[in-house]
């Protein structure tokens, strides 16, 4: 069993800070558990860190669906098993995303209104789900309702679970992930810091 975090980054999101809020917050503590990417676009300008990839997808928010195809299909050529999805504006828990269960089911993360997994508190995705998304011809949409749409299209279940969270939800006692921003778009950096020191001094996502 071979997972990995691969998170989708910006170079205009990378100047704001949100890449080193990131490794210096969940990464700086628990990144030891699991391999992580940044993935970018071709619009990257920057020379790669040992923990950065680069795909040949335009950049935007509405073309996130093109860096998530290639990113998937970079995981399956590098010979991992599992994805859990996510955006830099999300803190992650590692140790609880470790623990949930993940491995037994192909595609689980909160799910949206709409009936996909709703990507910005993240999602994991099986081999199975990863072979589907990687297969499929990606279109300008919703990166996460596009990877829905891809699976529901193979009869791939979507498992709800509500512990991947959004900070306009009510807390709880073992939420694995929050995401931190109020809207698209906005967020601070700042934030996942405030967010980690919470943590760690109490132990809770609140």
């Amino acid at each position: 069993m071979k997972p990995i975090i691969l998170i989708a980054a910006y170079q205009g999101y990378k100047a704001r800070g949100d890449q080193d809020a990131c490794r210096g917050t969940y990464l700086k503590e628990w990144g030891h558990l699991i391999p992580h990417r940044f993935v970018y676009d071709r619009e990257y300008k920057d020379e790669c860190a040992p923990d950065e990839i680069i795909v040949d997808a335009p950049t935007g928010f509405m073309e996130c669906v093109f860096k998530t195809h290639l990113g998937v299909k970079w995981a399956l050529l590098n010979g991992y098993d599992y994805v859990f999805s996510v955006p830099t504006d999300c803190y992650i828990v590692i140790p609880r995303l470790l623990a949930s269960g993940y491995e037994k089911l192909d595609y689980i993360g909160f799910r949206a209104d709409e009936g996909h997994i709703g990507g910005g508190s993240g999602y994991w995705l099986s081999r199975r789900a990863m072979i589907f998304v990687a297969g499929d011809e990606p279109r300008l949409d919703y990166e996460d309702r596009w990877v829905g749409d891809t699976l529901r299209a193979r009869r791939i279940k979507t498992v709800h679970d509500f512990r991947y969270r959004s900070r306009e939800m009510f807390p709880i006692e073992d939420a694995i992930t929050m995401h931190l921003s109020k809207a698209t778009g906005v967020y601070e950096p700042t934030w996942m810091r405030q967010y980690h020191t919470l943590f760690m001094d109490t132990g809770e996502l609140i």
